[in-house]
């Protein structure tokens, strides 16, 4: 039976605005705040999930070996034989070939600084809430795109499919309007996007935009028997006759229309990608050096959409690096 009061608590729940869904991809501040404050705490964490390079056996001797108890982080074999064999004590970092190689910085900084790159943190307030300097900010911003780069080229396997729309289109970055404002080197990226919900695209930055390198790119990045749709662009007429691959073609004039009134060709899609992506790129970063650095940030970030902590430790686990940085 329902009452009165029922039915008014049901209408007044009925007019509260419904709160967004809250997007658990990245975990919250509090769940990670004791690794963020305790340097042994977040070192303890990056060896059990895999990302320190822990060596079982030397590999002067062959025995096995531990970490040093006095410094965690450093594995040595104490074997006399061993250093009168050889001449010399055994002795390798933890972080050898890792992303923290040769980091002076303590490991609970390095993973916070990890967890505001994945929440989108600005250059500026990484410098004020850790008091680095812009240039060791900007140097571990390099490191950390250059990190996630690697993954996203170790997963790429191309886009599309049968039966799948994939938009291609070029772009200019670093372009001036009017000639105004501080004068920078425009690069062309020419990439693509799937018209399928996780909207899987790939973005590379060309030194031209003639036949022969679009045609590799799209052999490269875009599987056999996707419809491709683009705009009248001269270089992109003959698509459907790449040899060795099978692709259907569609083109739609913007000189005219946006959307074709016959076909209902259009690049929308990846046209709303440009902007998304252009507003993640700082105009700084629109050079030839930087630029791709930055795309592979944001395919990388739509690659692991739902998973973005998760994919920053598969990344320091799976990449390993062969020198010490300069």
């Amino acid at each position: 039976m329902i009452t009165d009061s029922d039915s008014d608590t049901e209408s007044e729940e009925a007019r509260q605005p419904k709160r967004p869904r809250v997007n658990y991809s990245i975990p919250r501040y509090k769940d990670l705040a004791h690794l963020f404050n305790d340097a042994e705490a977040a070192e303890d964490f990056l060896q059990e999930k895999g990302i320190f390079n822990i060596l079982e056996c030397c590999e002067q001797c062959g025995e096995q070996v531990t970490c040093s108890p006095n410094k965690k982080k450093i594995i040595r074999c104490g074997r006399r034989s061993c250093i009168h064999q050889h001449g010399s004590r055994f002795s390798r970092s933890v972080t050898e070939g890792t992303f923290f190689m040769g980091c002076r910085i303590p490991m609970n900084e390095m993973l916070h600084f990890l967890w505001l790159f994945v929440c989108g943190c600005t250059h500026s307030f990484m410098c004020s809430h850790f008091g680095w300097s812009s240039a060791t900010v900007t140097n571990w911003l390099l490191f950390v795109r250059q990190l996630i780069g690697e993954m996203v080229m170790l997963h790429h396997d191309g886009i599309g499919g049968p039966g799948i729309v994939v938009e291609i289109d070029e772009s200019k970055f670093g372009k001036r309007k009017y000639n105004k404002g501080h004068r920078v080197d425009g690069v062309w990226v020419f990439g693509g996007v799937e018209r399928t919900p996780e909207r899987r695209c790939f973005m590379v930055k060309v030194p031209n935009r003639n036949r022969t390198t679009l045609y590799h790119l799209i052999r490269t990045h875009i599987l056999p028997g996707s419809l491709i749709k683009s705009d009248k662009f001269k270089a992109c007429f003959t698509i459907e006759q790449i040899d060795g691959y099978y692709y259907e073609h569609e083109m739609v004039n913007h000189s005219e229309t946006h959307v074709d009134p016959i076909t209902g060709c259009h690049t929308n899609t990846i046209e709303g990608t440009w902007n998304g992506v252009k507003c993640n790129v700082p105009v700084r970063k629109r050079t030839w050096h930087h630029v791709q650095n930055c795309l592979h940030e944001f395919v990388w970030r739509r690659q692991n959409a739902g998973r973005l902590w998760e994919a920053m430790l598969d990344a320091l686990k799976t990449v390993r690096f062969l020198s010490n940085w300069d």
